[in-house]
């Protein structure tokens, strides 16, 4: 029986506009941001929408990926991944961060329940997908959803082992299960997952990315040298992307490439600052506290003193939570390093509102140090009673509850302490207690209270990045056994230092200062 001429017609035309609404492009690729395949419904401008942000929140530029997922949806209402996208970019699992609210409201705008939004699913992948960040944004605390979306993962990595975004995506889950380089078998788990994908497709970003984070330590630095080197060129139109190799270069102690990545990066955000007419918070003042590390480190000290001027300039210009702590941050390292007690910034007064416990003690450390300086130890008693209360009260603030809110453009730590922020903060306040009883002569109990800091220090592990403990205690503590003429010991304290920060200027110089001394002993 032959079908009618206007109903064959009408089924050519329906077939055809299937075709074009859910087609599913085997790959999608941005000269400027890097290339993935990941097939999803929806008509064809939504899916190069939710493409272009899924490229942007691979390398961390989670406020674009907002634009471009929020810009699918209005492509096109049923492209379900698109939500599913917005709800992701709430969510920073390496900065331990998560707007629990704006994800919940994002995936009930895609349906009221979770069954009516796992029903309008297209494909088993996206299916999978939308079960995993019903996880993420699920019951419980953010530490048993950030591990309960690990396992998930786990399990659909064993069920489509050649998918290379759920290769990727497992890799980060695993890296946001716990505490940053925390655990370093878990990260090297991670690090080989991205190196899959890698290996697949050298020019995908987030494996670029996930394998840099996952060697984000001095230890295991050199295996990512490679992928630092070519990150930039994968997504150089992403800011992230181009500060993001200083990590492997900091932990090798490569400063030309620090400051060379972060100049780039800097640049690159205040190009988008530019062309969005948006105000200071939009610039990368992440990459800007490393680039004034980075000029620290060799020791070019007037470019170090006009970032910090800059970034006050900035905060007073768009003061906010970001713009703060970022201030605080280098003015902080920058006297550290540079010890000028005598330039009026040391007195700068920082707002701390949503700083976290490791940020105050930072700023109120550089206060002491001050003081220590004009030999007013009274008030360096007063300031270790002040640390000293705010750690006891932030430790009862330890929570694992829904998830914390979004700090500034996700630059800026969130409030609540964790345990490596309360170890950091009682690292410093040892260090001020050393420093005052060498001062009144007690240098058994100057070295009871260095011995802790360092111990403390030692769990606490590197850095990654300018060091979140301001004066590194293996450092000052090798300061201590130099003046009280025993180089032998603090060549050891400077190599324990190195070996958390390799090639730290300070250390560096303080080895060689110890080692001559050493050899003008023996040559008496």
């Amino acid at each position: 029986m032959k079908m009618k001429s206007n109903t064959l017609q009408y089924f050519i035309f329906s077939s055809c506009l299937f075709l074009l609404t859910f087609c599913h492009p085997n790959s999608s690729k941005n000269n400027s941001l890097g290339s993935l395949d990941f097939p999803i419904s929806g008509k064809p401008k939504a899916q190069e929408a939710f493409h272009k942000g899924l490229l942007l929140m691979h390398s961390f530029e989670y406020m674009d990926a907002l634009d471009a997922f929020k810009e699918a949806q209005q492509e096109d209402p049923e492209c379900i991944m698109a939500y599913w996208g917005e709800a992701m970019a709430y969510n920073h699992p390496i900065w331990q961060e998560q707007d629990y609210q704006k994800g919940n409201e994002t995936l009930s705008r895609l349906g009221a329940t979770r069954e009516e939004r796992l029903s309008k699913a297209k494909t088993p992948i996206e299916k999978e997908f939308l079960t995993a960040i019903e996880i993420l944004y699920g019951e419980g605390n953010k530490v048993e959803r950030d591990k309960a979306y690990a396992s998930y993962f786990e399990e659909l990595y064993k069920k489509y082992p050649e998918n290379d975004e759920i290769t990727v995506f497992y890799s980060l889950a695993l890296m946001g299960s716990i505490p940053y380089i925390s655990d370093m078998k878990v990260y090297q788990k991670a690090a080989s997952l991205a190196k899959e994908v890698m290996d697949r497709n050298p020019d995908h970003p987030g494996a670029v990315h996930y394998y840099i984070h996952a060697n984000d330590e001095p230890n295991y630095a050199h295996q990512a040298k490679k992928a630092a080197d070519i990150y930039a060129k994968v997504a150089p139109d992403a800011a992230h992307a181009i500060h993001m190799p200083s990590h492997i270069y900091l932990s090798l102690g490569m400063w030309d490439e620090v400051v060379s990545s972060n100049v780039a990066s800097f640049q690159a955000s205040v190009n988008r600052k530019e062309r969005k007419n948006l105000d200071y918070n939009a610039l990368g003042l992440h990459s800007f506290q490393w680039l004034q590390y980075g000029y620290l480190q060799q020791e070019k000290f007037d470019e170090a003193q006009k970032l910090l001027e800059d970034v006050v300039f900035y905060t007073k210009e768009s003061p906010s939570i970001y713009t703060h702590v970022h201030q605080a941050f280098m003015k902080t390292t920058y006297f550290v390093e540079t010890e000028d007690w005598d330039n009026p910034l040391v007195d700068l007064q920082t707002d701390h509102t949503g700083f976290n416990i490791s940020e105050k003690s930072r700023d109120r450390f550089v206060h002491a140090l001050k003081a220590f300086h004009d030999k007013d130890f009274a008030k360096v008693e007063s300031i270790l009673l002040v640390m000293k209360e705010e750690r006891e009260a932030a430790a009862k603030t330890i929570s694992l509850d829904a998830g914390m809110a979004l700090c500034g453009n996700g630059g800026a730590s969130g409030e609540n302490a964790t345990p490596r922020d309360l170890k950091s903060s009682e690292i410093m306040e040892m260090e001020l207690k050393a420093l005052l009883a060498w001062e009144i002569g007690g240098i058994a109990d100057a070295e009871k209270y260095f011995q802790k800091a360092t111990t403390l220090e030692n769990e606490v592990g590197s850095a990654a990045g300018p060091p979140t403990i301001v004066k590194p205690s293996h450092e000052l503590y090798a300061e201590f056994l130099v003046a009280n003429g025993r180089p032998v010991e603090a060549i050891q304290q400077y190599e324990a230092a190195l070996k958390l920060a390799p090639n730290r200027t300070k250390s560096m110089k303080g080895k060689k200062n110890a080692e001559e001394i050493l050899k003008q002993q023996a040559s008496l």
